[in-house]
């Protein structure tokens, strides 16, 4: 039995390592008024491996785009490498203020919009294909 665990551990482990190489993926990238702002993305750069923080599974990285309107609404798309279109798979993004959360609603091509306010912390986007992208926005909207 405990060579079965070890052959199952090793299996697990050299595919892991596998699918982190082969991967082709693209990192994700943050766009506030058409400039890059990839600095305030935390923990772009995925840790893929058993044990590690990102763990064996290589999801598609998410990209965040962002327009200030006017002096009040600001313009947002989430956009992924592979398939523009963000149909049936479960957008979310949450604006962070230092007091409390806004879950926004986003349409079937990544669209979104809000009132802007200089107190934004963090935005995040989350969807069930994409690993998870966290913005840092302090300093950047004012």
């Amino acid at each position: 039995m405990g060579k079965l665990w070890l052959f199952i551990f090793l299996l697990s482990a050299l595919s892991c390592r596998s699918a982190r190489s082969d991967y082709p993926y693209k990192l994700s990238d943050f766009f506030y008024n058409g400039h890059k702002h990839n600095r305030h993305i935390v923990n772009r750069v995925p840790d893929y491996a058993l044990f590690r923080r990102d763990g064996c599974i290589v999801e598609e990285q998410a990209s965040l785009l962002l327009t200030r309107l006017n002096d009040s609404m600001i313009y947002g798309r989430v956009v992924t490498p592979l398939c523009n279109m963000l149909e049936n798979k479960l957008v979310s993004v949450k604006i962070i203020y230092p007091v409390h959360t806004t879950i926004l609603p986003v349409d079937s091509i990544g669209q979104f919009w809000f009132c802007s306010a200089d107190s934004i912390s963090t935005i995040k986007v989350t969807s069930i294909r994409c690993r998870k992208l966290v913005v840092d926005m302090k300093g950047l909207l004012k």
